[in-house]
C-alpha cells in the first residue's frame, strides 16, 4: 500500500498548489470571481482524508473500505454536471484545475487501497 499512500500524498500536494494559487500569494486571484469557490471546493476535497488516515493508522480494514467508498462517492459527485442550489458547481472548479488536480487519479488510488486492504 506504500505506492498508493505516496500517490495520495502527491495528490494532496497538487491540491495544495491549486489552493495556494487562489491565495494572496498569487495577486491575480484577487480579480478572479472564481477564487473563493475554487478554494472552497479544493479544500473540501481534502477535509475527509483524515478519516482514511486514521483508519489506515489503526489498521481497521472495515473503516479503510468505508473511507475509500465515501471519498470515491464524494469525488464522483464533484464530477457531476451542475446541480440546483449550488452557487458554484464543483465540476467547474476541478475542470479549471485539472492540470494539477485529477479526481480520476485519486479515485483509482482509493480503489487500489481497498483491493490491497483485503490482500493483506
Amino acid at each position: 500500500m506504500d505506492q498508493e499512500l505516496g500517490k495520495l500524498l502527491a495528490f494532496v500536494g497538487e491540491v495544495a498548489i491549486a489552493i495556494r494559487m487562489n491565495s494572496a500569494y498569487n495577486g491575480l486571484s484577487r480579480d478572479n470571481p472564481n477564487t473563493a469557490y475554487d478554494v472552497m471546493w479544493l479544500s473540501d476535497a481534502l477535509h475527509n482524508f483524515g478519516m482514511l488516515g486514521d483508519a489506515i493508522a489503526d489498521g481497521n480494514r472495515g473503516r479503510i473500505v468505508e473511507a475509500c467508498d465515501m471519498l470515491t462517492h464524494m469525488f464522483e459527485w464533484y464530477m457531476q454536471p451542475a446541480q440546483g442550489g449550488l452557487k458554484s458547481p464543483p465540476r467547474e472548479t476541478f475542470a479549471r484545475w485539472e492540470r494539477h488536480v485529477r479526481l480520476e487519479d485519486a479515485i483509482s488510488v482509493f480503489s487500489a487501497i481497498k483491493r490491497k486492504t483485503f490482500e493483506a
